[in-house]
């Protein structure tokens, strides 16, 4: 047997070469892991945004003490740091934003105003989150809740901008709800969502009360994103908040493709009415602007188009006998 130096070349020469333009193959494209290089011809592990919007309000909170909840709102921060320092790690152009839902308003807690600095993350994060709560802000939301209608428009206004500069981002949106829907929020919030369809931002949701939410499971079912319900009743196992925003939140859009992500088993599709503002099976609908109304109106409330009497009016028929007439006709057919 003859010594070989590491460096010298075989007879043939090929594994040198493979060896050298791998190398040169993964140095051109930020040295990813193979993986995370390409499946099905697009590339992962591009440069993303991800914004997480964090219901702060005070009355969601409060009502956590004392009856051993899921998590607490300082367990739910720390959580969520490890979950924002794994997000920068993922790629060295990630960004980070994270809103506050507070009854006050929108606040935006990272970056702050002096601007982005990684190494001060958790310092900005936990500082303007204590300023926010100690301070309670002047005036409130509508309906006396936490504005996670604002927080998410805001939100949505910063990825708008950041694809505009940087058409190649990949831009998402993550809500974490502590408080019951509120019926006065539903317009806003599908007027968000609609918004986030058509700019290809995806919302992933994540609910932290007891009951389920409408507006979150409508809103990660639309944009295609996930859902996560970590406790679902009183007597149901509570899953951690680290494991399901590592597992389930972190995967980019690309990446999730390739991965079972949690969804809603069942999805409330219910709408609330315009009116009223609250949850309707069967409602009446504007030809014009697709108003929800639980009564007739010979007006539209919202883009006064007067609405023309149908056939059943003009015969004298109510609406129920109506209904049964169609189906008799659908069963006879």
């Amino acid at each position: 047997t003859r010594k070989v130096s590491p460096l010298a070349a075989p007879a043939s020469g090929g594994s040198v070469y493979w060896l050298w333009w791998r190398h040169t193959e993964r140095s051109t494209r930020d040295h990813y892991p193979p993986w995370q290089l390409e499946i099905d011809g697009s590339s992962l592990g591009a440069m993303s945004l991800l914004t997480v919007v964090v219901d702060v309000g005070t009355a969601a909170w409060s009502t956590r003490r004392g009856h051993d909840e899921l998590v607490s709102l300082k367990g739910t921060f720390e959580a969520l740091v490890i979950f924002f320092s794994a997000h920068l790690l993922m790629h060295r152009q990630n960004q980070l934003r994270v809103v506050a839902s507070h009854e006050s308003g929108a606040v935006v807690l990272y970056p702050s105003s002096g601007g982005p600095t990684p190494s001060s993350m958790k310092t900005q994060v936990m500082a303007q989150l204590e300023a926010l709560l100690g301070g309670g802000g002047s005036g409130g939301s509508s309906g006396g809740g936490a504005a996670i209608a604002s927080a998410l428009s805001k939100a949505l206004c910063h990825a708008n901008r950041a694809k505009q500069a940087n058409p190649a981002l990949s831009c998402r949106v993550l809500v974490l709800q502590a408080a019951r829907d509120l019926d006065s929020e539903y317009n806003t919030i599908m007027n968000c969502v609609f918004a986030a369809q058509k700019l290809g931002v995806v919302v992933d949701t994540c609910v932290l009360s007891r009951e389920p939410s409408t507006f979150m499971q409508q809103a990660a079912d639309q944009t295609g994103g996930a859902h996560v319900h970590l406790q679902k009743g009183k007597d149901a196992p509570a899953q951690p908040l680290l494991q399901q925003l590592l597992m389930a939140f972190l995967p980019s859009a690309d990446e999730r493709r390739v991965l079972q992500l949690p969804h809603a088993t069942s999805i409330d599709l219910r709408a609330a009415c315009f009116c009223h503002q609250k949850t309707v099976e069967t409602a009446f609908v504007c030809s014009v602007c697709l108003s929800i109304f639980c009564e007739r109106h010979a007006q539209c409330p919202t883009c006064s188009t007067e609405v023309r009497p149908v056939g059943s009016e003009l015969r004298g028929e109510s609406l129920e006998d109506h209904e049964e007439a169609t189906l008799a006709k659908r069963a006879r057919r």
